[in-house]
């Protein structure tokens, strides 16, 4: 058994809306902020890379494996999933056939209901 340890938050605290919200203000008014630009980038990148990193951890693959993920949120004692790095994550892992058991002891409903 191989624990892998990630982190892809904004800073780890930081909401994906925030960067967002910024960017599309910009935009709007025509002076774009490329502070922000980068930011949503490498946020991103850094979620497939953090998907990637498991399947280092894997040999390689994920293919057949059982994954068990503890904590999904980005936040406690919530069920909102939208600005979670998880829910990048694990379906990258589910789509490269990982079979994926995930938990959050902190969220409200306890995760995705067992295996996913």
């Amino acid at each position: 058994m191989r624990i892998v340890m990630i982190g892809a938050d904004y800073l780890g605290w930081v909401s994906r809306t925030r960067p967002l919200s910024l960017m599309k203000l910009a935009i709007e008014a025509k002076a774009p902020i490329r502070l922000a630009e980068a930011l949503v980038d490498v946020n991103e990148k850094r979620q497939m890379a953090m998907a990637r990193k498991i399947e280092t951890a894997c040999e390689g693959s994920v293919a057949g494996k059982r994954i068990a993920v503890l904590g999904l949120m980005d936040k406690p004692r919530t069920d909102d999933m939208r600005d979670a790095p998880s829910s990048v994550i694990v379906p990258e892992q589910q789509a490269a056939g990982a079979h994926v058991v995930a938990y959050d002891p902190v969220c409200v409903g306890g995760g995705l209901g067992g295996e996913g």
